[in-house]
Order: C-alpha cells, then sequence, then structure tokens
C-alpha cells in the first residue's frame, strides 16, 4: 500500500499569516514577496525542524484540537481511499467483522482482506457504532451501508469471517446467511484467533499451571 507523508497536509499554508485562531491579525506583518514560490508556514517550520536522522519532528501537541482532529481525518480518508481503490483493482475481497465494547458504546470493527498484486492485505477500516441494535438484520444493514459509503458495495465479497457467536454465525437468521442473500459467494469461516482464545480458556480450565502462568503475566 502507499505510504502517506503527512508532511503533504502543512505544505498549504501560507507564511506571514498567523496560526493562532485567537489572535487578530498583525498591523505590522510584512508583506509577502514572490508569493509564487511562498512553501507555507508549516514547510518552513518542517525543513527547519529536523532530528538527526534528518526526519521531520512534528509537534501535533502544540496545535488546537480541532486542526489535530481534522489532520486525522484528513489522513484516515485518505488511507481508506487507497484501500478502496486497491479493492476496486483486485475485483474482489473479504470481509471481517466482530464486535468489541468501548466504555458505554458497543463497535463494530470493519476489516477487509484482499489481493494486491500478490501480496496479501489485511486492513483495518473503522469501528461502527452499533449500540441501538445488534440483531442479525441491524448488524447486515449496518455494513451494507458502510460498504456503500466505502463505494464497494458493487464489488463481490468472497469471504466473510466472524467469531461463532450464533448472531454471527447462524445458519437460519445469522449475520452470515444475511449477508450470503446479498453476496452468494462470500462463504462464511469461523475466526481462527477466536477458535485458538477459545481452546486457551479450556485449557486454563483444566490445567493448573497454566491458570498461574496467565495470572502472572496478567498481573506484570
Amino acid at each position: 500500500m502507499k505510504r502517506l507523508d503527512i508532511r503533504t497536509f502543512f505544505s498549504s499554508s501560507t507564511k506571514n499569516i498567523s496560526t493562532n485562531i485567537e489572535t487578530e491579525p498583525s498591523e505590522t506583518t510584512e508583506p509577502i514577496e514572490n508569493p509564487e514560490n511562498n512553501d507555507g508556514n508549516n514547510s518552513l517550520c518542517l525543513n527547519k525542524s529536523k532530528n538527526e536522522n534528518s526526519n521531520p519532528v512534528i509537534d501535533l501537541g502544540s496545535l488546537d484540537h480541532d486542526i489535530q482532529n481534522e489532520i486525522l481525518n484528513i489522513v484516515s480518508n485518505s488511507t481508506i481511499k487507497v484501500i478502496t481503490n486497491e479493492i476496486r483493482k483486485c475485483g474482489k475481497y473479504s470481509l471481517m467483522c466482530d464486535e468489541a465494547r468501548s466504555f458505554k458504546e458497543e463497535q463494530l470493527s470493519l476489516c477487509v482482506r484482499y489481493c494486491n498484486g500478490f501480496e496479501i492485505c489485511e486492513r483495518f477500516i473503522k469501528f461502527i457504532d452499533c449500540s441501538q441494535s445488534r440483531d442479525a438484520e441491524s448488524l447486515k444493514n449496518i455494513i451494507i451501508n458502510e460498504l456503500k459509503q466505502l463505494e464497494i458495495a458493487d464489488i463481490p465479497i468472497v469471504a466473510q469471517t466472524y467469531d461463532g457467536a450464533s448472531v454471527m454465525s447462524g445458519a437460519v437468521g445469522g449475520l452470515q446467511t444475511k449477508i450470503r442473500e446479498k453476496y452468494p459467494t462470500a462463504v462464511y469461516f469461523h475466526c481462527a484467533a477466536h477458535k485458538l482464545a477459545l481452546v486457551v480458556t479450556d485449557t486454563c480450565k483444566n490445567i493448573r499451571s497454566s491458570v498461574t502462568f496467565f495470572n502472572l503475566l496478567e498481573s506484570l
């Protein structure tokens, strides 16, 4: 996947323009000479602020929170655009989802797996709020709507993988069955990582030394 250089997002602001939104423009600001050769305040700072390895040092902590969030959104959208372009080029992909709780919000993680040339790529897309309803039909609608927003809903899904919960893996009314109604080629696989977690859990219940070992790890 193409590498994204954050320096790109710091090269657009103009020199001699205040970056402090709470400060009024100074009347003593000198006029810009040769504006066509103006690289911007941030580019100038990046050129002067380099470490021993000649890599630019960017202090995001000095920026306003709204500016930080805007930069992160730009980077996120650019990254997702690269991923979706690679999926379109491949012509097919697999879907990976899992539910997790974050504080009081139930979230659905959306990931994709596809081939980029001869390279197998697994990419995280985003977390989606699914607190309102977590039944199979609601989860299907959430996923389909997200795929439409990403503009990859018309690309065939050849596989799907979730945990073994009935709402996800159910052969009659589970999420995997409802996804196959729209994508018949989307074969369901029980997530190998969840299988391994179940094996480890059962092992710990029957082997006393393994219980002590994992308790020790959690206490570190």
